[in-house]
């Protein structure tokens, strides 16, 4: 059986600040289009009901960036070219909802 990696992705519910410190909510819709994306990629989902508040530093500037953030996970086999895939794959997803970061981790897990 392959072994099967754990991939954590927190979407923020907010876009970055405006040039007046202002912050939009993300729209529904491209939350709901994330979760079928992940879907129809790898299969099913797991999503967390509330949301979940984060904080980080950003290490040029110091600043600090407060989110809260809808947690959505998925295990998936482990294949070759996953670290590079889940790189573009992050990449893509700071573009889609216009974000500094996206936090996005993956690990081994051991389904019984």
């Amino acid at each position: 059986m392959p072994q099967q990696i754990r991939v954590e992705i927190l979407i923020p519910t907010l876009y970055n600040a405006d040039s007046q410190g202002n912050r939009k909510p993300i729209e529904p819709s491209k939350q709901r289009s994330i979760k079928n994306q992940i879907i129809d990629k790898f299969g099913g989902i797991t999503m967390h009901p509330l949301a979940v508040a984060g904080i980080w530093v950003d290490k040029t500037t110091k600043e600090r960036f407060y989110d809260n953030c809808i947690k959505f996970e998925v295990c998936i086999d482990e294949k070759e070219d996953l670290e590079k895939e889940l790189e573009e794959w992050n990449e893509e997803l700071k573009r889609y909802f216009d974000q500094f970061e996206i936090f996005m981790i993956y690990y081994h897990v051991y389904k019984v």
